[in-house]
């Protein structure tokens, strides 16, 4: 059995991108810099029936201020930036339960478009050789983003596919966007073993964190019971986590071979990458990353 969707649409999207900056050295070792540029993601169609059957292009005007330097001999590099995305027709994808004619519904993958969003934030990245030997790097973060104009086309209750449930359009304008985490932070650091015949050994260790962030765009307007905070059901928001890897690493003296030993997730914690409703009986799930796993690396170059 073939099943036939008519879209009846015919849309032709076009754009030009440009970019604009100016940078000034204010040292041997420092400049300052600011830019700014546009960015474009192109419209589509999928089944379904109007209104729900197309989406808009995506377009951005993305703002940035920054500096990058180097101290004590190039010892240490610490840059920094500060940015503002200002979007329209911005894209949102998630799993939903839409019309596609003849008083039926089907539920997929649907792009949906809010008028107006934007994002602001710093980053930092630093890079400190403590030694010869000894190497330590931190990367910060900082993220505010928020939907300015959302209407979203809300299923009146959780999905259960076939039949039709009422469409609400809801106003979610002043919700921030899903995996938006407002910190992130990553620290590495490695120690250099050189040895007698040129060849190396190297060992890293790497924290990495992320605050809290929404897994879908409506979250909060369904009422989902988890059984424990570490479900997939866990009311489609990840909390905060920190995930830890490791590795030990053999470089031979013509750096041609090499052999590793890894450990990631070290803490074994169940981070949640996307949550949704099912399309049978309208059961919530979500996607888990990978586990504590370990395993060999090896590499060579001719």
């Amino acid at each position: 059995m073939q099943l036939q969707i008519p879209t009846n649409v015919a849309n032709t999207w076009t754009h030009v991108d440009w970019k604009a900056g100016i940078e000034h050295d204010i040292g041997e070792h420092s400049m300052v810099y600011a830019s700014v540029s546009t960015g474009y993601k192109q419209g589509g169609v999928f089944a379904g029936a109007p209104p729900f059957n197309t989406y808009k292009p995506e377009t951005i005007t993305a703002y940035e201020l920054g500096s990058k330097n180097r101290f004590w001999d190039n010892r240490a590099e610490l840059n920094v930036a500060a940015f503002y995305y200002d979007y329209k027709d911005y894209q949102i994808d998630q799993l939903e339960d839409l019309p596609v004619g003849n008083g039926t519904c089907a539920y997929g993958d649907d792009i949906f478009n809010a008028g107006k969003a934007r994002m602001f934030g710093a980053e930092l990245e630093s890079k400190w050789l403590v030694s010869k030997s000894d190497e330590f790097d931190l990367n910060l973060s900082w993220l505010d983003a928020q939907f300015q104009n959302l209407v979203f086309p809300l299923p009146g209750t959780p999905p259960r596919g076939g039949v039709c449930h009422p469409i609400v359009l809801t106003n979610l304008s002043g919700y921030e966007p899903p995996s938006s985490p407002k910190l992130t932070a990553t620290g590495v650091y490695r120690h250099t073993w050189q040895m007698g015949s040129g060849s190396s050994l190297e060992w890293s260790a790497q924290v990495h964190y992320e605050s809290s962030y929404l897994l879908r765009v409506d979250y909060g307007l369904h009422t989902i019971t988890a059984p424990d905070d570490y479900s997939p059901l866990a009311l489609a928001q990840q909390g905060a986590y920190t995930r830890s890897q490791t590795s030990l690493s053999y470089f031979d003296k013509d750096q041609k071979f090499s052999l590793q030993l890894w450990v990631r997730n070290l803490e074994n914690k169940g981070v949640i990458n996307s949550f949704s409703w099912s399309g049978v009986g309208g059961t919530p799930y979500g996607e888990i990353g990978a586990p504590r796993t370990y395993g060999v690396t090896v590499g060579a170059r001719f």
